[in-house]
């Protein structure tokens, strides 16, 4: 469960991190940013087709925006972004330090969605948000006092095929101390210091 834990612990901080700070939308309503774990909320089936019934209340089909395969429509887009999703990419077993720690791999992919005509500020905001993350990290690399990260090693921004939504992704590693193994009771040299049921 320690990758979970890091998670939400990595959660934890980027919403503090983030807290009071907003993007305005096209209409000028100030957004927050959102921290996801895994992968962005998925738009309700039930939006994505509507069913005939429900047709006359459902949003015209010019308000639905292509993203991996489904659809947000740009009321849920301008909900959902701009937000910080995190995955965990690998766990290794006894790669730092002697088999002491065990090393994390996370990526951290930031988002954007921005329909303005101008359609650049988008990149700005995912651009703005990792380089906030990447100076958090370095000038304060401890999580929970449980887990280091080590120096993120840049970023990325991705792809502009997904134009209005924006993306970039930064990689980082986390040294997890590896819990140490208690003697067995014979091996344990306190053993004749203490009572027991044959004293």
């Amino acid at each position: 469960m320690t990758p979970l834990f890091l998670l939400d612990a990595l959660q934890h901080r980027l919403e503090t991190l983030f807290s009071g700070i907003s993007f305005p939308d096209a209409d000028g309503a100030e957004r927050g940013i959102h921290v996801y774990q895994m992968a962005l909320p998925s738009p309700a089936q039930a939006q994505i087709v509507p069913r005939e019934d429900e047709e006359a209340d459902a949003p015209a089909l010019d308000d639905y925006i292509p993203l991996n395969d489904g659809g947000y429509t740009r009321t849920d887009a301008r909900r959902i972004f701009p937000c910080v999703v995190l995955k965990p990419l690998a766990y290794s077993v006894g790669e730092v330090a002697k088999d002491e720690e065990d090393l994390l791999t996370v990526a951290l992919t930031v988002g954007a969605f921005e329909d303005s005509d101008d359609n650049a500020e988008g990149g700005r905001i995912v651009v703005t948000l990792l380089e906030k993350i990447r100076y958090d990290l370095e000038t304060s690399p401890l999580l929970d006092k449980k887990y280091e990260c080590g120096a993120p090693s840049g970023w990325e921004l991705m792809d502009l095929d997904t134009r209005p939504f924006w993306f970039g992704e930064m990689t980082t590693s986390w040294t997890i101390r590896k819990a140490k193994r208690l003697p067995a009771l014979e091996e344990d040299f306190r053993v004749g210091f203490y009572p027991t049921e044959r004293n």
